[in-house]
């Protein structure tokens, strides 16, 4: 058979069928949403980071006046995202299967 390039490794991986989800380069377009609400009431004006479990920030939004981000974005296949609001100190992970998220505070003491 041919012979490979000197120099050029030659890699053979194991043929396993890849999950249906996975991208051809091993990356997923991803859509992430969030609406943070009080009450019935959106919350505009809200810092919401996304990262990854080793805090690489991969997009940062201030929600809307309707309380919603979203964000777009190419992520390496089985990247785990968390989805953060620093002023609550919350910090959740973001299933891929369900990326579309809504917050919801406790409604303020009258």
């Amino acid at each position: 058979g041919p012979t490979p390039a000197r120099g050029v490794p030659t890699i053979t991986l194991p043929s396993v069928p890849p999950p249906a989800a996975t991208a051809a380069a091993g990356l997923t377009t991803a859509r992430i949403t969030a609406r943070v609400v009080q009450g019935a009431r959106p919350v505009a004006g809200m810092r919401v980071i996304l990262l990854t479990a080793l805090d690489t920030i991969l997009g940062q939004q201030v929600t809307a006046d309707d309380g919603t981000v979203a964000f777009d974005m190419q992520i390496a296949t089985g990247t785990r995202v968390d989805l953060a609001i620093p002023a609550l100190g919350m910090r959740v992970p973001v299933d891929a299967a369900a990326p579309d998220l809504i917050v919801a505070l406790p409604a303020e003491a009258p």
